[in-house]
């Protein structure tokens, strides 16, 4: 069931977050280590939208304006592979049907081949570079930007 989620679902959140082959890949150098089992609460009460199967698979959805929202998309390793990929085509549809975005933008660090395809077998297109972009190890990396548009959900076959 694709919903989206409250704060009486921050332990479902923060569940899938805290997984440690999750947590390690969505934070950089500035991330406080300590909150690691509060992470999911903490995106909840700061307002992000996040929507979810209440299983493993999350959307943290930072809206840049009314059209355009970045995705952070968070996937436990039970819930990888053509399932992910089926659930985030429905969530990505549950996000146009119940938003006003019009289109969905995440960037994905250059190296991360699996992100990259598992993003390409959703539907997301390659879109650019934001050169040095994420701190990790002390190391600004580059990250592709990859794009979303609510004109391309019906292209999105199951």
């Amino acid at each position: 069931m694709i919903k989206k989620l409250t704060i009486d679902d921050k332990d479902i959140l923060n569940r899938i977050v805290s997984h440690p082959d999750v947590y390690p890949h969505i934070i950089d150098d500035y991330a406080d280590n300590s909150l690691v089992d509060q992470y999911g609460e903490l995106l909840l009460k700061a307002g992000f939208p996040i929507i979810s199967d209440c299983e493993g698979i999350a959307f943290i959805l930072m809206p840049r304006s009314h059209t355009v929202f970045d995705v952070h998309t968070i996937i436990l390793p039970e819930s990888r592979g053509r399932k992910a990929i089926d659930t985030a085509k429905e969530i990505a549809r549950f996000v146009f049907e119940n938003t006003t975005c019009k289109k969905i933008n995440s960037e994905i660090r250059v190296g991360d081949r699996a992100t990259m395809l598992f993003a390409l077998r959703v539907g997301f297109k390659k879109q650019g570079i934001n050169t040095k972009s994420f701190l990790l190890n002390g190391e600004l990396l580059d990250q592709y930007v990859v794009g979303l548009e609510r004109s391309q959900i019906c292209q999105l076959g199951q």
